[in-house]
């Protein structure tokens, strides 16, 4: 309890943060006991940008985004519009650039949507898994088209979430 609260204290600070994260690099300790604290961290204070920064250099160190995408959705489903949320999740997206992780994204994006069709964290997200996956689904004609289709059918929606 006692380690938890000095890291909950000094996290936010910076030059604390970062000789934690070295220290653990340095001394090649497992990072998986390091990710489940800051689980703890980021569902205290998900909307706080030095959580997010340090799993980032975590997972870059680990090199296993899988289950930090689970963890991503939890913390969705608490906040659908943290911006901190999203910005991670499209980091992991984009730097592990792996097939199984882009696989789910739109089913994901159809869930939020259907809660809250006004959900712009949402809808920013969806446009960036149709049109800056690497163009791998191809940006063409044919994903305009269905991106169009899509917004089309959601327009009839009535869903009076602010």
């Amino acid at each position: 309890m006692c380690l938890c609260l000095l890291v909950q204290c000094s996290f936010p600070l910076p030059a604390a943060r970062q000789y934690r994260y070295e220290t653990l690099i340095a001394v090649s300790a497992p990072l998986e006991p390091e990710l489940v604290l800051t689980n703890l961290l980021t569902v205290a204070s998900p909307k706080t940008y030095q959580v997010w920064h340090h799993r980032r250099l975590l997972l870059t160190a680990q090199r296993d985004p899988v289950p930090e995408l689970a963890f991503n959705e939890e913390i969705l489903d608490i906040d659908p519009k943290n911006y901190h949320t999203w910005s991670h999740r499209q980091w992991l997206l984009a730097h592990f650039d792996q097939p199984e992780l882009w696989a789910g994204e739109l089913s994901l994006i159809d869930r939020l949507l259907a809660e809250d069709v006004r959900n712009n964290s949402a809808w920013h997200h969806r446009f960036f898994v149709a049109f800056e996956n690497g163009n791998k689904a191809g940006a063409g004609d044919e994903a305009v088209r269905r991106e169009l289709a899509y917004v089309d059918s959601l327009s009839h929606t009535d869903n009076s979430a602010e």
